[in-house]
């Protein structure tokens, strides 16, 4: 997988740590109040949507590099939808998603999603609501656009990390 072109990979190659007890299927990012969908790959979401690449010296199956238009920083509410598996016999409790995000190696904000419960051998969605709390002032915004805006995204059950993915944010 290491030489295919990402925008040719099949999404439930995407997000697979073969230990993990999760696997990611699908993604969506989203502007809900303007009704615009950024990217969209997997099963359910419809026709993919958006452009990605690798990210250089991050394995592809736990790393993006989403290519979105200017216009995603005018947003004032991101929609983030996760679909995943929980891949085991048994139901997971105390699913928890922490995001990070970084531009140019500043920590901008974190988030922190909790899931109770997981039933075992199922196919979930998960979205999630955020505002962005930074400043999007004419510095921000020259920044954003030059990057890198990198998000690390870790996973835990009962509070133990089960995965760590990170996607690089550029525009055009």
């Amino acid at each position: 997988m290491q030489n295919k072109n990402i925008n040719q990979t099949n999404s439930t190659e995407l997000f697979m740590d073969p230990t993990s007890p999760i696997m990611i299927t699908g993604y969506q990012m989203r502007d809900p109040k303007a009704d615009i969908i950024y990217f969209s790959r997997g099963p359910g979401f419809g026709a993919e949507v958006g452009d990605c690449d690798l990210i250089q010296g991050v394995n592809p199956q736990l790393g993006i590099k989403y290519i979105l238009p200017k216009q995603f920083l005018e947003c004032t509410t991101i929609a983030s939808q996760v679909q995943f598996q929980n891949l085991t016999d048994v139901p997971l409790s105390n699913f928890v998603l922490k995001e990070t995000h970084f531009l140019k190696g500043k920590k901008l904000q974190e988030f922190e999603f909790n899931l109770i419960f997981v039933p075992p051998k199922t196919q979930n969605s998960w979205e999630h609501l955020y505002e962005p709390e930074f400043k999007k002032n004419k510095a921000f915004l020259t920044a954003a656009l030059e990057g890198p805006w990198d998000v690390h995204t870790r996973l835990f059950i009962g509070g133990e990390e089960i995965m760590h993915t990170q996607a690089q944010l550029s525009f055009k």
